[in-house]
């Protein structure tokens, strides 16, 4: 009798595993293998879908202070610290950063002031900034280094505009890179079993709507460094006078003209 009970339940006990590990094949779409097969857990899931969501974000805000950086150390009309940010020093056998190694300060709109850490160093700063495309002849007095801004001509506003646009439209390129690595991340969960084409589909739109935003982004940032720094300020006078399309010799026959 003993035995008999004994056999009765060791057939449960298998049937009851061999019913849970088909459940568990089932469950997680997997595949014939030796072993446990663990399944993610939805908490699971759910993390790794954050998780590149969160980095996708990440990356994409990078980008955007990548490109605000790179913005402002353009050369324009107005004297701006910023402008120094990618000058490299030769400085004991490494290159670094300008800002790194010396204070730089405005004294007026027109011009820049470096005030070395090291006065050591002053003859590669000067060297740097040479070597540069500021367009910036360094007065060093063996004390500090002066720069002068040039007044901008129309030929190198032109030049200014078309770097900017190159450096918008490479951000935007990287944005969209950051969009397909993250795309691709989906896709591997969804070859995973993790996740159905249909939430790979919504996953990816909510995706697009995320890149547009910081696409938008940068098109505001472009458009904002050309209409504030690369454009050419007209005087209020004229501008008066060339929407009107008047000269001001005819100003009094202009005025007359509107009042019949």
């Amino acid at each position: 009798m003993l035995q008999r009970v004994s056999k009765i339940e060791f057939l449960w006990v298998f049937l009851s595993f061999s019913f849970l590990g088909f459940l568990k094949y089932v469950y997680c779409f997997g595949t014939w293998r030796v072993g446990i097969v663990r399944c993610a857990t939805i908490e699971e899931i759910e993390a790794e879908k954050s998780s590149i969501e969160k980095d996708a974000k990440a990356r994409m805000e990078k980008t955007i202070e990548a490109v605000r950086t790179n913005f402002n150390s353009i050369r324009t009309g107005r004297a701006n610290p910023v402008m120094l940010d990618k000058v490299e020093v030769e400085y004991y056998g490494t290159p670094v950063s300008l800002k790194s190694i010396a204070q730089i300060i405005t004294p007026d709109s027109s011009s820049l002031l470096i005030q070395s850490y090291d006065k050591s160093s002053l003859k590669a700063m000067e060297k740097a900034v040479v070597n540069s495309d500021l367009g910036m002849t360094p007065n060093n007095d063996g004390e500090v280094i002066r720069l002068s801004l040039p007044q901008l001509t129309t030929e190198r506003r032109k030049e200014l505009s078309k770097v900017v646009a190159k450096q918008a439209e490479q951000g935007k390129v990287a944005v969209r890179n950051v969009r397909r690595d993250a795309l691709k991340a989906y896709e591997k969960l969804e070859k995973e079993k993790k996740l159905s084409e249909d939430n790979v589909k919504d996953l990816s739109s909510d995706l697009q709507k995320l890149t547009d935003e910081y696409v938008k982004k940068i098109d505001s940032l472009y458009k904002q460094k050309e209409k504030v720094s690369l454009v050419k300020k007209t005087s209020p006078f004229v501008f008066f006078f060339a929407q009107r399309k008047t000269s001001p010799l005819f100003l009094p026959f202009s005025f007359a003209s509107n009042l019949t």
